[in-house]
Parts: C-alpha cells; sequence; structure tokens
C-alpha cells in the first residue's frame, strides 16, 4: 500500500470476520484465541487453525495467532506455518510503567526513539 497502511483483521475465524476476506485490503490476520488455545490438545482446533492460516496464506494475507499460552501452542503453530504469535507465552501483560523498558530492552530502536 502506498499509504504505509496496513489492516489487520482481528478475530479471524468467527463468522463475521470472513466477510471482511471480500471487501478489506488485508495484510494481517489475528487467529482468535478461542481457536489458538487448544492448538496442540484438540485436533479439532488443530484443523480450524492449520485451514485458517492456510487460507489467509492462500490470500496472501500474514497469520497472528492471539492467545498462545504454552510451548506446546507455539511449537504446533510454527509447523502450521503461522507467521506470528501473541499471549502470555511470548510476554505476559505489563504495566505501562514496565513496558517502556521491556521495549528498549528486546527492541533497540524504541530506546532510540525514546
Amino acid at each position: 500500500m502506498r499509504s504505509g497502511i496496513r489492516l489487520s483483521l482481528d478475530d479471524f475465524g468467527r463468522a463475521s470476520s470472513l466477510a471482511a476476506l471480500r471487501v478489506l485490503p488485508l495484510a494481517e490476520a489475528k487467529i482468535d484465541a478461542s481457536f489458538t488455545r487448544g492448538v496442540g490438545r484438540s485436533m479439532t482446533d488443530d484443523t480450524i487453525v492449520q485451514n485458517l492460516i492456510s487460507m489467509a496464506h492462500d490470500l496472501g494475507i500474514e497469520t497472528v495467532a492471539g492467545g498462545v499460552e504454552t510451548r506446546v501452542s507455539w511449537d504446533r503453530l510454527a509447523t502450521m506455518g503461522c507467521d506470528s504469535v501473541q499471549g502470555h507465552y511470548v510476554q505476559p501483560a505489563l504495566p505501562a510503567d514496565q513496558l517502556y523498558d521491556w521495549l528498549s530492552n528486546s527492541w533497540p530502536a524504541v530506546a532510540l526513539a525514546g
């Protein structure tokens, strides 16, 4: 996109999110945590998430898995080809006063900008 703006679809997998695939120029789709929490423990959730990843990739859309809370989920999503993850396994929520320090230590560009 020439403007540099990227659209991200939240709650991917819920019925209402699928209609957005047809009309929005999406760059990214965040797979709903209600599906990703069962990855690695439920064959049904594994199948749904694998197909959501495949569908997004077939449409040229990157995937983010929300609600990743375990190493099992992390590993399984990696084998499925998920592009990014977020959740407590990656980094638990932080109070605002600790966020800058964490970002500065994890992402040096943040420290330079501050």
